[in-house]
């Protein structure tokens, strides 16, 4: 079995089963592998550990229940595998950056905090316009979900792909 099929298996299994056992001995199990190797394998194909996952899939499933019923936090935090409420509000709030009772009064699914920048939500101006052809090319993301862009543009997060990129097409180093 390729670890491809593996890891849709794992991760098929982390959404199907959030207040279940989502230990790394139980997910290395769902995969077939040692929790070992399991962990190396997981966090070389998506750049996060089991555990990160495992919070982010219960939190996003939390937040979008707050959002849409009325039933309590507790349950809903003992429902996304928080037995303990507190715990449930410490890793929401770090995630969201605000309680789950302050989230669902505000009304609205938000992207976690650290997607937000402070003083509200700015939309980038867009233009629309025809550039003559040109190669372009695509690079596969492997880390967190969340990047700082900043190191991006500055091209230290992919120093090897920048001078890559100036081997083969030097006028175009601009597009990272």
């Amino acid at each position: 079995m390729r670890y491809e099929d593996r890891l849709l298996r794992v991760l098929t299994y982390v959404h199907d089963n959030p207040d279940g056992d989502l230990s790394l001995d139980r997910l290395a199990e769902v995969a077939a592998m040692s929790r070992f190797h399991w962990h190396r394998v997981f966090h070389a194909m998506t750049g996060e550990t089991c555990a990160q996952v495992v919070r982010r899939m219960r939190l996003h499933r939390a937040a979008g229940r707050l959002v849409r019923e009325d039933t309590s936090v507790d349950e809903i935090a003992q429902e996304c595998g928080y037995p303990n409420p507190r715990s449930f509000v410490q890793a929401f709030r770090a995630s969201y950056g605000m309680t789950p009772m302050a989230f669902r009064q505000a009304g609205r699914l938000d992207a976690p905090a650290l997607l937000q920048r402070r003083g509200g939500l700015k939309m980038h101006p867009v233009e629309i316009r025809d550039n003559p052809a040109r190669r372009v090319i695509g690079l596969p993301h492997k880390g967190s979900l969340y990047v700082d862009r900043r190191k991006v543009r500055n091209g230290r997060c992919h120093d090897r792909v920048a001078r890559s990129l100036g081997k083969m097409w030097p006028d175009d180093r601009r597009l990272l």
